[in-house]
């Protein structure tokens, strides 16, 4: 299961962009396994699984490419993207709820439920939204599972990665 808050993968991290298309894949890859189908017959796998995908949420301020194989898409604020995230970690466990959490968080327990149930859930946050409270709330979640035993993987991108890159690859270290 995957959980984007606050960025579009697409403009800021094109490959993870794929790789996410790619992993909404796994729950196909799971049928056929379970049917003993191998990993290279794509073309049945495919007829299996139908329009069977493993979860990706997607809280961002705009729609985004990847909204197509989205299992729930949540437009909102920055600072509601924040509530989104506190409100799923709080929703995982209890005592990583926050102040900024939504009152009511029934909304969200889906997410909650899907992150949970995954064997390696992957949170994905960065400087998109130019709000900080976004990834601390992409913390939190990862925090939540963490706590309840999941192998939990945690993203953050930064908005301009080959900029930054190039900067640090063209540092001058003197003579």
């Amino acid at each position: 299961a995957i959980l984007i808050l606050g960025e579009d993968i697409t403009n800021t991290a094109t490959r993870i962009a794929l790789s996410l298309r790619q992993a909404v894949r796994n729950e196909a890859f799971s049928m056929a396994k379970d049917l003993q189908l191998q990993n290279w017959q794509d073309a049945a796998t495919r007829n299996l699984a139908q329009d069977q995908r493993s979860p990706l949420f997607i809280a961002s301020p705009h729609a985004t490419q990847l909204d197509d194989i989205a299992t729930s898409i949540y437009n909102l604020s920055p600072s509601n993207i924040a509530r989104l995230g506190y409100s799923v970690a709080s929703l995982i466990d209890a005592e990583k709820s926050d102040p900024a959490a939504q009152p009511n968080t029934n909304e969200y327990s889906d997410i909650a439920k899907a992150l949970l149930k995954a064997e390696r859930p992957l949170i994905v946050s960065g400087t998109g939204v130019t709000d900080a409270t976004v990834i601390q709330a992409a913390s939190s979640i990862a925090s939540a599972l963490v706590a309840k035993g999941k192998e939990t993987y945690l993203s953050l991108v930064y908005q301009e990665a080959n900029t930054l890159g190039i900067t640090l690859l063209n540092h001058d270290h003197g003579p």
